[in-house]
């Protein structure tokens, strides 16, 4: 079914994006694998190209585009090639500018959101905790106020971009038994003295998105740090997650629809499959395999199935017609 959200500038932006990931992603996955992160060099060009600073104002360096098509785009070519990049990229472009753009004060934007937009400052943002998973209201990661500064203390975990991250968008408690209205958000630079990383996790899928543990240690971090008013960041989460779902789903969606409907070989390979010595159609093969008796061919071996992998049963009865981006995909997703 055809399309109709888009128009011709987002078709544009869409070509910039397909011709960045066949350029410069698709040729170092391979690294970005192995190396469970994305080189930085390739953040800077997905800056330069303008991808990572829709969100942002122009006078901060960004787009300053006040429609959210433009970032599914991106999202979609993205995740059509790897989720685990959508994901970072996501988080970085579509997840954390608008904390700063809405919540910021005027230095803080100019501090921030130039060295964001260009890839230069990448950016997480730091809520799940070890002992309260996504129970934000829970959260026992502490602030307290010393003078000018605020001393943290606690741990986060399964942060994407957090191994490489230069700011993390911090949820902490200020109000100890004050519940959600005890929370507030703090901007944590690299560098600062008591913040530490743990490993790389290892994940099932999403190789390529570093994803880390965050441990704070007495940081101290001056009041200019703080975002927003003190015991206002779970409210301000509630409000501003809902574009993080949105884009979440976007990516989601476009992961799925490259492994449905990009690379079916039953829809564009050859019309007929070698099965042992014979060529028969494959219609055939295929119902075959997927336990269509009525149209199977019966010169073709009914399969053995093993206990499958999650998504090897998204892939059905195609058995050996392995498809390239499926087997990424079960890389990619898990």
């Amino acid at each position: 079914m055809e399309r109709v959200i888009y128009q011709s500038e987002h078709e544009f932006l869409r070509q910039s994006v397909q011709e960045f990931v066949k350029r410069t992603l698709a040729p170092r996955q391979e690294q970005m694998l192995a190396e469970k992160c994305i080189a930085r060099d390739i953040w800077k060009e997905a800056g330069s190209l303008g991808f990572l600073g829709l969100s942002i104002p122009e006078e901060f360096g960004g787009a300053g585009a006040d429609d959210f098509r433009f970032n599914a785009v991106v999202a979609e070519e993205i995740a059509a090639f790897s989720l685990g990049v959508a994901s970072c990229f996501s988080i970085h472009a579509d997840v954390c500018p608008p904390y700063i753009v809405e919540l910021g004060t005027e230095e803080q934007k100019r501090r921030w959101l130039p060295g964001i937009a260009a890839g230069e400052l990448v950016c997480c943002i730091a809520m799940t905790e070890p002992s309260g998973g996504s129970d934000l209201a829970a959260l026992k990661t502490t602030a307290v106020r010393d003078g000018e500064n605020w001393v943290i203390n606690g741990s986060k975990t399964f942060i994407t971009n957090g191994y490489g991250a230069d700011l993390i968008i911090l949820a902490a408690r200020t109000g100890p038994g004050e519940g959600s209205r005890g929370i507030t958000l703090f901007v944590v630079e690299e560098g600062t003295p008591g913040f530490t990383r743990g490993r790389k996790l290892d994940k099932v899928g999403l190789d390529e998105s570093d994803t880390s543990e965050l441990f704070f240690d007495n940081v101290v971090v001056p009041d200019a740090n703080r975002l927003g008013e003190v015991g206002q960041g779970f409210a301000a989460m509630m409000r501003l997650l809902t574009q993080e779902r949105l884009a979440t789903s976007v990516t989601n969606i476009g992961q799925a629809a490259q492994i449905f409907a990009r690379d079916d070989p039953l829809r564009e390979g050859p019309p007929c499959i070698r099965a042992g010595d014979r060529i028969v159609p494959a219609q055939q093969v295929h119902a075959r395999r997927t336990g269509d008796e009525d149209r199977a061919d019966p010169g073709v071996p009914r399969p053995v199935r093993p206990a499958a992998h999650p998504a090897r049963t998204v892939r059905g009865g195609r058995g050996e017609a392995e498809v390239v981006v499926v087997g990424r995909s079960e890389r990619s997703c898990g």
